[in-house]
């Protein structure tokens, strides 16, 4: 085979060459992806709202006081305390949660060093399982009647029964629990939240504190990532293409080696011709 045929051979293997190589990487490309799984974007909001309801008087015309004053305990006849709680995530998820409205009576030294008495108790709770992805989010909206004379008469007893001096508060809350997992990455996922007031006991006025009584909480879940394969017989022929185009390639390089000592042979062969003359 002369060198013309052998260059028209190499032109036309290259050809095939690149042909195989865009042929297998366009395939690896469609049927072998990394889905890297970005974050899961949750947001949590919460509130608790109150109405001090009062017993008959002389003084208040109406039947309860809104939020953010101080009560006279003498004329406290109960309260109603709203929770609301809104839950979201950025992908559609089966999510179950489960709540508890609590009230936690706590009595300490005057300087608050140490916990005299510590107790909580349970005022409401529930577990709502979904069991769909049909949901990216869940509302939570319950109210309860306090029985603020119970507690506080709790802490009076307490106080005079063991002559401590001590303060003595009532935490009224919510807690929280979600557990999902997303229908996309299947990846589960869990978050607790709490939020509550605390009301002063075994005093003549009642002061409520809110700072706790709020929140809202945006925070990303990172979610990893997978190796996913859409088609397993087209990767395999990817794979194949690729074995092609290196058996091309090592004959591109073994011809061209083979044409480069022909040459030096011929040019060798020449020169000799050309110096005898």
């Amino acid at each position: 085979m002369n060198t013309q045929k052998k260059s028209l051979i190499i032109k036309l293997i290259i050809k095939i060459l690149i042909l195989c190589l865009l042929l297998s990487m366009s395939t690896l490309l469609i049927n072998l992806s990394l889905n890297t799984k970005s974050t899961l974007i949750y947001n949590a909001k919460g509130n608790i709202d109150y109405k001090v309801y009062l017993k008959e008087n002389n003084f208040y015309k109406d039947k309860y006081l809104g939020e953010g004053m101080t009560y006279v305990t003498s004329l406290v006849d109960y309260i109603d305390i709203d929770f609301n709680y809104n839950f979201d995530v950025s992908e559609k998820s089966d999510i179950d949660y489960e709540y508890k409205i609590f009230a936690k009576l706590v009595i300490t030294p005057e300087d608050n060093s140490k916990v005299l008495f510590d107790e909580k108790y349970i005022l409401d709770t529930d577990k709502v399982t979904n069991n769909s992805y049909d949901s990216n989010k869940y509302n939570l909206s319950q109210s309860i009647k306090l029985d603020y004379n119970y507690y506080n008469d709790l802490a009076n007893t307490f106080k005079s029964t063991y002559g401590v001096n001590c303060n003595s508060k009532l935490y009224v809350g919510l807690e929280v629990n979600t557990n999902g997992k997303d229908a996309n990455y299947q990846t589960d996922f869990n978050n607790s939240n709490n939020i509550e007031i605390a009301f002063s006991l075994t005093k003549k006025q009642v002061d409520i504190n809110t700072d706790s009584a709020s929140l809202d909480i945006n925070e990303n879940l990172n979610m990893g990532s997978e190796e996913l394969i859409k088609n397993k017989g087209s990767l395999a022929l990817g794979l194949i293409l690729i074995v092609v185009a290196v058996i091309m390639v090592i004959s591109i390089i073994r011809t061209v080696l083979n044409l480069r000592s022909q040459k030096d042979g011929y040019t060798r062969y020449i020169d000799k011709i050309l110096y005898e003359w």
